[in-house]
């Protein structure tokens, strides 16, 4: 998950860990593993939009369409145990961060980067969400 923000909160992270699972893996496998080390995951599939919600009663959320999953601060050593594991889907993690939107527009051209094109970062659609 990413979090837009005003430019005058400047925390950089959310205390949440990004964790990149591996590829192709299914559910019941990261479910099995997570279990071993008494980690609650829920998928986004069973909770649809409320994902925060979901992080009140899990340790973490499953996305897996994006193999990624979204850990609370809480349950952080449980994972970094699981990364030591042989045969672990949980390839690595890194700590969730906070976007921030820049002062001015980007324009969508050549010079933005591709993935500011194609998220539309600084266009009036992305404001509108946040």
């Amino acid at each position: 998950m990413l979090w837009l923000l005003a430019a005058g909160n400047r925390r950089r992270f959310t205390g949440r860990l990004l964790v990149r699972l591996k590829q192709g893996v299914s559910m019941a496998v990261v479910g099995e593993k997570a279990k071993t080390r008494s980690l609650k995951l829920v998928s986004s599939q069973e909770i649809g939009t409320g994902v925060l919600k979901g992080l009140e009663k899990a340790d973490g959320v499953v996305f897996e369409r994006l193999g990624v999953v979204v850990i609370n601060e809480g349950a952080a050593e449980k994972v970094k145990r699981l990364l030591t594991l042989r045969d672990s889907p949980f390839v690595s993690a890194e700590p969730e961060r906070y976007l921030y939107k820049q002062a001015r527009s980007l324009k969508n051209s050549a010079a933005a980067t591709w993935g500011s094109r194609r998220s539309m970062c600084g266009t009036a659609a992305i404001r509108e969400r946040v």
